[in-house]
């Protein structure tokens, strides 16, 4: 029946207009999974860089150790690592943390308990010995993915966690001492830290706004927790008696920098994109960049079979990190 206005004239009546949006398109779709493709590809990228910069770290301190005492060594360590991380985010712009608590639990397992006990460690432990018995880290955190997270990894990561492993197991077949030495359970402690380490970032960075300001908070808060025995060892005379020359203040410094603080910013970040299980195998290279610069810095033995596993080592790594 048509309907009539007050002035008596037949209207229509039309049914409501709805525009529903477009439905994306595969080419709309394609440089979208391309910016991811190429995302996870940085973030591998950042994963073998941290694992260089923390390898390089164990040699670089073990100098340090021969003429600083370690809590002074550990202050040094962490304000370089702090000033550094600070400067990036002054650089960047600074975006406030939303779980300051849990980062403040992340500060306390690592670096404090890590780099702690790492720094204890490494005065008895050779440099090469430490970065042996680290490499348990890898397989701690995948398997504590799997227990804890049900993160189920692929086949093709586990195959090259076992070749990384199996190669890391050549080298360590080689050095009868690596388990002895109260220098070697210290080591153990803060592999075992850095492992749990890893599992809580891998829940807490991604819901964080900045990883890279979450990092420059972690490390403060560290280096408000260790100062103290630094300044302490300077008061009573420790630092005074060790004896530390330029150098060894030097490679706290370039530790500090170089081998914690931006190796930490990049596996932070990392963690926001890839999986904490498959991170966890770039860990395996670790121990191979350690054995390199071991040999290359403090003149320790790298004979051929070392570089062997070394290889097969590298080689499991490749199976998970040039995969597309």
């Amino acid at each position: 029946m048509p309907v009539t206005s007050d002035s008596g004239a037949p209207t229509v009546s039309l049914p409501p207009l709805t525009i529903s949006p477009p439905a994306a398109s595969p080419a709309g779709r394609r440089p979208r999974r391309r910016r991811a493709r190429d995302e996870r590809r940085r973030s591998r990228g950042a994963l073998v860089a941290a694992a260089a910069g923390w390898g390089l770290a164990a040699p670089v301190l073990k100098h340090a150790t021969t003429g600083l005492p370690p809590g002074t060594l550990l202050t040094v360590e962490l304000a370089a690592a702090t000033m550094t991380l600070w400067t990036v985010v002054i650089v960047r712009g600074h975006r406030p943390v939303r779980h300051l608590r849990r980062i403040t639990i992340m500060a306390l397992l690592d670096p404090v308990l890590t780099s702690g006990a790492w720094t204890l460690g490494l005065a008895t432990a050779s440099s090469m010995h430490a970065t042996l018995i680290s490499s348990a880290e890898s397989s701690l955190v995948a398997v504590g993915a799997l227990a804890f997270f049900r993160e189920r990894l692929r086949r093709s990561t586990w195959a090259g966690l076992a070749v990384a492993t199996c190669g890391l197991w050549i080298v360590q077949g080689t050095s009868a001492e690596v388990g002895q030495g109260l220098g070697a359970v210290l080591i153990g402690v803060a592999t075992l830290a850095a492992a749990t380490y890893s599992l809580l970032a891998s829940r807490v960075m991604p819901q964080e706004a900045d990883p890279v300001a979450s990092t420059a908070w972690q490390f403060l808060i560290a280096l408000l927790v260790c100062a103290p025995a630094g300044i302490l060892q300077a008061a009573d005379g420790t630092l005074t008696a060790s004896g530390a020359n330029l150098s060894h203040w030097a490679a706290a410094a370039l530790a500090g920098a170089v081998g914690v603080g931006l190796p930490y910013l990049w596996y932070n970040r990392a963690l926001t994109v890839i999986p904490v299980g498959e991170a966890s195998v770039t860990l395996c290279l670790t121990p191979v960049a350690g054995l390199v610069a071991a040999a290359v810095l403090l003149g320790e033995s790298l004979t051929a079979l070392k570089l062997a596993g070394a290889a097969v080592t590298v080689t499991g790594t490749l199976l998970v990190v040039i995969r597309r």
